[in-house]
């Protein structure tokens, strides 16, 4: 297990590299047509090249892997959560290596000093407001000024709740910003495999046609002239119900996977009454002229995409729907918020009354689209990468607030552990997260090319935990007037993750791995082929 371990941190220097505005690019190889190699500072887009041949490094990766793939849905710190996990892996591997210890006890350790950790991070965070310091948190993310600028001035058009969206730009021009009507709701796509980007995390629909239906589908039989003009046409369809029986799901699916029908099913969002309501404000902001139900009396001749909701785009993930530039009329919108003020109006329910400001909200503030562009296909895709992770960390943010950046938060906190009550191995798990702690700082000081422990000796001098070391700049400062900031929900979920997964590699007394040369041979010797059919209308 050990030399697992050895190896996988060596595997890992390149996400350390990225660490910290200064830190490294590295080449990897391209996910996409006519880029076979780009540049990447992206910590999930470099892990996610990584290939073990060894088996047990391999059975050991997978397990990691899921942590940082877990962080990189929270947004951003996958490079913070691979340097976290390693670190505690490498130190607990040494540590617990003679096998005279008690594992139980090393974890108990541990999780009494993430608790700790997690307790005194949430005591210290700070909120954030200003246009000032979220231009400061999308800045040091993304590492350019000009996406903090940007993300901030987005922020500022469509409101601290509303939504943006990160796009490709058709141009060599960096960015544009584009504000248009649209909403969101909470509920994403119900299979990944409607995915359509090369991360596999979103669905992207240009000029989809939306299709509204208030109850739970059972068999597609009725609606099949409209998946057949889709197809014919080539247009997207985004499917709104209350739920799919596992047989229409599975139809869909295949005819995404299969046949290429561009389509993607997402549940209402709302229950009852409520969602009711919210079908009906998705039904004006796309213009469509029906919400199928069981009370529906519409002929075989009406199921057509005329009568359809129509929206620019539709982005899905795997909790929001974000519709773009629905084809509603601008007075039915108009008529659909004046509705709702006046139920506001009428009704003394708290409860009642953020549902009624929420959608009024949704309808009436727009979406605003980050355009990113580049000089080649490679450049534009990587900084719409960097920008989409900056998009993250600036909703964390506002979120849950920050803490000093740089990893100043978590070095100033492992003073705190030395007065953390614990026995016998106990210690060891404390000892643990003491090491992994102080790993972040030192990272992100060396890949300036400077001296972590020069640096911290000029912390220690200074006694306040505010200041910060800035690498850019070359010198100290006050992390919150200079904009050296970490928002702390990421820095905690990196935490309890790293945790996680040191406990279930160390605390496995074997690993079991599979031949992946054999297993590859015995896959192509046996796969099965496509049923005749299979997957059409």
């Amino acid at each position: 297990m050990w030399s697992a371990i050895r190896a996988l941190d060596l595997m890992c220097d390149p996400i350390y590299n990225t660490l910290g505005p200064a830190g490294h690019t590295a080449i990897i190889p391209g996910a996409y047509e006519g880029a076979p190699y780009v540049v990447s500072k992206d910590g999930y887009a470099i892990a996610d090249t990584f290939a073990p041949d060894a088996p047990m490094e391999s059975a050991c990766w997978s397990i990691i892997h899921q942590s940082v793939t877990k962080q990189s849905e929270a947004g951003d710190g996958t490079s913070s959560t691979t340097l976290l996990t390693m670190s505690m892996l490498k130190f607990g591997g040494v540590a617990t290596a003679t096998g005279a210890v008690d594992m139980r006890e090393v974890f108990n350790g541990l999780d009494k000093s993430l608790d700790l950790v997690l307790s005194s991070l949430d005591k210290k965070a700070r909120s954030i407001s200003t246009e000032k310091e979220i231009a400061q948190i999308a800045s040091l993310s993304a590492n350019s000024e000009i996406v903090g600028e940007k993300l901030a001035y987005c922020i500022s058009q469509v409101g601290k709740d509303g939504v943006i969206t990160i796009d490709e730009a058709k141009s060599s021009e960096p960015f544009s910003v584009n504000v248009v009507p649209g909403m969101s709701f909470d509920r994403g796509f119900m299979s990944p495999h409607f995915t359509t980007d090369e991360k596999g995390t979103k669905v992207i629909l240009e000029d989809c046609y939306v299709l509204l239906i208030d109850k739970k589908v059972t068999t597609f039989q009725q609606y099949l002239p409209i998946f057949e003009e889709c197809a014919r046409k080539g247009s997207p369809l985004l499917l709104i119900a209350v739920d799919l029986d596992p047989e229409p799901l599975v139809w869909l699916t295949l005819n995404k996977v299969k046949v290429g029908l561009k389509v993607c099913s997402v549940k209402a969002p709302g229950f009852g009454d409520s969602r009711k309501d919210i079908l009906e404000d998705i039904r004006i902001m796309t213009g469509a002229k029906y919400i199928f139900d069981d009370t529906s009396e519409i002929s075989q001749e009406e199921m057509t995409l005329d009568n359809l909701g129509r929206a620019k785009k539709i982005v899905v993930s795997k909790d929001m729907t974000v519709i773009v530039d629905g084809e509603g009329s601008d007075e039915d919108v108009k008529q659909r918020i004046k509705h709702i003020e006046a139920l506001n109006e009428d009704t003394s329910s708290e409860y009642e009354q953020n549902k009624y400001k929420e959608r009024i909200s949704k309808l009436s503030t727009g979406v605003a689209t980050l355009s990113c562009g580049g000089a080649t296909e490679a450049e534009m895709k990587e900084l719409k990468y960097r920008t989409e992770d900056a998009l993250y960390a600036v909703k964390s943010a506002l979120q849950g607030g920050v803490v000093p950046g740089g990893g100043v938060a978590l070095l100033n906190i492992i003073e705190e552990l030395e007065n953390l009550k614990v026995s016998g191995d106990e210690n060891i798990g404390v000892s643990i997260m003491k090491y992994a702690l102080q790993q972040p700082f030192h990272r992100i000081i060396s890949n300036a090319g400077l001296s972590a422990d020069l640096i911290k000796a000029g912390l220690v001098e200074r006694k306040d935990e505010n200041i910060v070391y800035n690498v850019i700049k070359k010198g100290y400062a006050d992390a919150y007037e200079s904009g050296v900031m970490d928002p702390v929900i990421l820095v905690k979920s990196a935490l309890k993750l790293s945790v996680s997964v040191c406990k279930m590699i160390l605390g496995s007394k074997n690993v079991i791995a599979k031949d992946k040369k054999k297993d590859s041979n015995e896959s192509q010797n046996h796969m099965n082929p496509v049923m005749p059919g299979m997957g059409g209308f």
